[in-house]
């Protein structure tokens, strides 16, 4: 059962969509593959064809291994700025 993609565009906030992204990206792809309509995906996103849709995953996807970005590791923790030190006066 798939979801309309227009309408989800529209009511899910990003951190809802960054949710269904992060599902997506920890599965494994090849059996996910196979379960995806990508007839009507490609059509959804408006993309010429399947081929040229999987084409632009396929893209996107060796963006993220070529910046370390594949095998599902957990992102490294962000590092706070801290407190400013001040200076002794006197």
């Amino acid at each position: 059962m798939g979801y309309d993609y227009a309408v989800a565009q529209q009511v899910l906030n990003e951190q809802e969509k960054n949710r269904i992204l992060a599902i997506y990206l920890n599965n494994d792809i090849t059996a996910l593959n196979s379960t995806v309509d990508w007839k009507a995906a490609a059509e959804a996103f408006g993309s010429a064809s399947v081929e040229s849709f999987k084409k632009m995953l396929n893209n996107s996807l060796k963006k993220l291994q070529d910046k370390g970005g594949e095998g599902g590791a957990a992102p490294s923790p962000v590092k706070s700025a801290g407190g400013r030190k001040h200076k002794a006066t006197g």
